[in-house]
């Protein structure tokens, strides 16, 4: 949605319950004449203006927001999609991996948060499960390789998969 529709609704809501507001108190104080900025208005002219500005704010942005489609502007950029795991997180992967002497596996995961950022970004599901299966396959080998069980290595890549 763009960001000036809301405001033209709100404008428009306003503007609409005003009316209706004046409407209600004209006729209840049975005003017929309004004095607005010098200038003398019948009451039913006021009121048909001011609401029908409402609704023409309103259905206004209901257009607008139909025929201007808002597409945000972003460079796509391999470092902005990179993310960051928090110091908690590397922690817990640490935990984890605490038997990783090479540090294979943690390039493979920054590599894994590098392109599932991309395929995301281009919003490709396939590629995005292929990644994930393609890590779970290294964390799996590296793991067993380091004496780990199958039941246990699974255990660990089900909890790195979610961490990330």
């Amino acid at each position: 949605m763009h960001p000036i529709v809301p405001a033209i609704m709100a404008l428009g809501a306003i503007t609409f319950l005003i009316g209706i507001f004046v409407l209600a108190w004209f006729g209840i104080q049975k005003i017929k004449i309004v004095k607005l900025m010098g200038k003398e208005y019948t009451s039913w002219r006021f009121t048909l203006s001011t609401i029908g500005s409402g609704v023409l704010l309103i259905m206004s942005s209901i257009l607008f927001h139909q025929h201007f489609p808002y597409e945000p502007e972003t460079e796509p950029n391999v470092q902005q999609f990179q993310s960051v795991l928090s110091p908690n997180l590397k922690y817990e992967l640490d935990l984890i991996l605490s038997n990783n002497k090479n540090g294979a596996t943690a390039s493979y995961i920054s590599q894994f948060q590098q392109e599932y950022q991309k395929a995301l970004q281009d919003e490709d599901d396939k590629t995005t499960q292929i990644l994930k299966l393609e890590l779970a396959y290294k964390l799996r080998t590296e793991l067993e390789g380091q004496g780990y069980t199958p039941d246990q290595a699974e255990q660990n890549i089900t909890r790195i998969m979610k961490l990330l």
